[in-house]
């Protein structure tokens, strides 16, 4: 199932391919590790048919999809933004194209100068990415065990933030939301 929600965050429609459901005809995930993530979605419509929660399928509105993860065999929900939609009325089909949330927000909220683990021996990269994502929507989830190191953010955006994170202790990062009712 894919779940539309809106701009506050009110689910709004679901996705599937069941009687009385908006039926989608591909959803395609693109993920670079520690990179680019989106998401397609194709959509086929017939003009005066369509379903009712269609409408919601916007650019701005939030997609809620539920992703396995084959390495730990759990599913997570991940959240994109709706960025472009296309509405081909030649093929019937509209075509929306998504960014991975996080990624899209993270890249807008900016960090003014902070120093994790400067004047020490080094810090964890839980608590790196404590300070980088401070004051954000977003939390830090599990994070391994991977040393001590240090990192300098100086003006610059949360993500480029958590990519310097990423070169000082390595390891992959991934987002995902937390869904609670609807």
């Amino acid at each position: 199932m894919i779940y539309i929600y809106d701009r506050l965050e009110n689910m709004r429609a679901i996705i599937q391919n069941k009687k009385g459901y908006i039926n989608y005809s591909e959803a395609r995930v693109e993920e670079e590790i520690n990179g680019k993530i989106s998401l397609d979605l194709s959509i086929p419509f017939r003009e005066g048919e369509t379903h009712q929660d269609f409408q919601w399928i916007d650019v701005e509105n939030t997609v809620v999809l539920k992703m396995i993860d084959q390495n730990r065999d759990e599913e997570y929900f991940r959240e994109f933004v709706i960025k472009e939609t296309d509405l081909d009325t030649e093929s019937q089909i509209k075509r929306v194209y998504c960014e991975d949330s996080a990624i899209a927000e993270l890249n807008d909220e900016k960090v003014e100068e902070k120093r994790p683990g400067y004047g020490s021996e080094g810090t964890s990269a839980y608590y790196a990415l404590e300070v980088a994502l401070e004051g954000s929507r977003w939390q830090v989830g599990h994070v391994d065990d991977l040393g001590a190191s240090r990192a300098h953010f100086f003006h610059e955006s949360r993500m480029s933030c958590i990519q310097k994170i990423l070169e000082a202790w390595g390891g992959e990062v991934r987002f995902r939301v937390v869904v609670s009712g609807s």
